[in-house]
């Protein structure tokens, strides 16, 4: 590379910033949080293998997304808190990486309320997030491969996960 000259990439990495006001004269769309869905957290390969436990063989499916995972494991689901977004209806929502989906969950509104509010106050910004994503990790999914390493891969994970996203928003 040539002196002084930057890469897309590197440019990419010097815009990202968080930001804590949110437009609420243009919401985002749904058709927009679904690209950003896809080029974050959905399954973009599956493909079965076998396991070399000793003597046992078994077949394991695996699927890959767009962030590395430890062990390809992918244990990070990702819940939507959906205050404002075109095209969808406010409420609580799992996103299925596999389907492309946002799944609802029964939620009451004081419920999806607490969460905003408390996004509001964590980040203190002046209002509630248009999309609060939370990450969740399925504990089970990395702890039967990696033991006692299992904690200190998820939080990894969810360290490259946040990245993805941040790279993908900005």
């Amino acid at each position: 590379v040539a002196a002084g000259a930057t890469s897309p990439f590197a440019k990419l990495l010097h815009q990202r910033h968080s930001t804590r006001s949110f437009d609420d004269q243009r919401p985002i769309t749904l058709s927009e949080l679904a690209r950003f869905l896809d080029g974050t957290a959905r399954v973009v390969a599956r493909w079965k293998g076998r396991m070399d436990l000793g003597d046992a063989r078994p077949v394991v499916a695996y699927a890959t997304r767009p962030y590395p995972s430890a062990g390809a494991e992918y244990e990070l689901e990702l819940y939507l808190a959906v205050h404002r977004c075109e095209g969808l209806p406010r409420g609580f929502y799992h996103y299925d990486a596999g389907g492309h989906a946002l799944v609802p969950i029964d939620t009451r509104a004081p419920e999806l309320e607490k969460l905003l509010t408390e996004a509001v106050v964590a980040m203190d910004a002046p209002a509630a997030p248009q999309i609060l994503i939370t990450i969740a990790a399925r504990f089970g999914r990395i702890s039967w491969k990696y033991s006692s390493l299992a904690y200190a891969l998820i939080l990894k994970d969810v360290g490259v996960l946040t990245q993805t996203l941040y790279l993908i928003a900005t």
